[in-house]
């Protein structure tokens, strides 16, 4: 499973893959794409404020990702 701390104003389209288990921290105003794919073997990923991880966007997580405030990665990343 997939803990999820997420501020209120957090978009997360419907469409994202969560597999596994691990940690989503996202801070305001912060968007996860269409079609994302997050596959977790006990990782976290942080994304800070107003970052966007674009569409079709591919993350496998064992450690810790932190993605800070004001970036926007993908469409299409793979990390």
């Amino acid at each position: 499973m997939i803990q999820q701390d997420l501020h209120p104003s957090v978009a997360l389209h419907s469409s994202i893959l969560l597999i596994g288990s691990g940690k989503i921290s996202c801070k305001q105003q912060s968007e996860i794409r269409a079609y994302s794919i997050l596959e977790m073997s006990g990782g976290i990923l942080e994304l800070g404020l107003q970052s966007v991880l674009g569409y079709q966007s591919f993350l496998q997580l064992t450690g810790t990702i932190t993605i800070g405030d004001g970036c926007v990665l993908g469409p299409k990343c793979t990390y």
